[in-house]
């Protein structure tokens, strides 16, 4: 099956598989939040609002900041295309940094300690980036010598980017998962994920044929070096820079060496599948 064919289609709806890894890994991360967020004992309806704020400002903060950057001619001429999802086109960073500004505005207003209910979205955040790539288009560069692991294109061999970030973002999410009932204070988990999302995005740039900005950098590398500094800086500054230490009810416990390894290989089976199916709707070299 390729990239674009569709799926399921509905009169002059057409939905292909881009669209269909979009918008599940949408609501299984909605789905994943809610009942972590559960977990942590946070009201189900104020779980509901912050995922509500969460989506609205992830989604047109992504669409506005891509659209501004890239292609503001395109979209000043034709704005209804900013609704046109199917066409592409997302800032991660930009859809992140909106729905923190209207998380936060809420929270203020809310009186509520909103690192909570963002460490209850880490995960889910990295689970379902992990699996909105496999529907990716394929953005790596060209490889100077056919690795087995690339992706031909008329005789060309690229980087399968996608493959990469699903194999990045599953690790973030086995990580955090480990992490998540050792957090020390609040919003701990959510800057572990900024970490490494800003790490595992500039990875990604260096193996994708892109426009330098600076150096050897391009521009999404750069706002994800800044991200990554100030992750690691919250990270490291600890409960200081909390409102409140965590206080987690639940005693840890340390896995055994059966269960640990359960844990490992059912989380590297379903990132396994996760880059086969990439790699299947975008053709193995060997069906080129």
């Amino acid at each position: 099956m390729a990239l674009h064919e569709p799926v399921f289609q509905w009169g002059s709806l057409n939905l292909p598989v881009s669209s269909l890894a979009f918008y599940t890994a949408m609501l299984i991360g909605l789905a994943m939040a809610y009942l972590e967020g559960r977990r942590k004992l946070l009201p189900g309806t104020r779980v509901i609002d912050f995922l509500l704020l969460a989506l609205v400002g992830g989604i047109s903060g992504g669409r506005l900041v891509y659209a501004a950057m890239f292609a503001p001619a395109y979209y000043f001429q034709q704005p209804q295309r900013l609704f046109f999802f199917h066409d592409g086109g997302f800032s991660f960073w930009g859809g992140l940094a909106c729905a923190l500004v209207l998380i936060f505005a809420w929270g203020s207003r809310e009186r509520l300690i909103v690192e909570r209910y963002l460490d209850a979205a880490a995960l889910p955040l990295a689970f379902s980036l992990s699996w909105g790539y496999m529907g990716s288009a394929l953005r790596g560069g060209p490889m100077g010598a056919p690795l087995p692991w690339a992706i031909a294109v008329k005789g060309q061999y690229y980087h399968p980017d996608g493959a990469y970030a699903i194999l990045f973002f599953m690790a973030l999410y086995a990580f955090l998962k480990r992490r998540r009932d050792r957090s020390r204070f609040e919003g701990e988990l959510f800057s572990w994920f900024l970490l490494g999302a800003g790490a595992i995005n500039i990875l990604l740039d260096f193996s994708r044929e892109l426009p330098r900005a600076w150096g050897i950098f391009t521009v999404g590398q750069l706002f994800s070096l800044a991200v990554f500094a100030a992750a690691l800086f919250f990270v490291a500054a600890g409960p200081q820079m909390s409102f409140t230490y965590s206080s987690s009810s639940r005693p840890l416990q340390r896995r055994s060496a059966a269960a640990t390894a359960v844990f490992y290989a059912w989380h590297i089976l379903l990132a396994g599948l996760m880059v086969l199916a990439y790699y299947w709707f975008h053709r193995f070299p060997n069906l080129q």
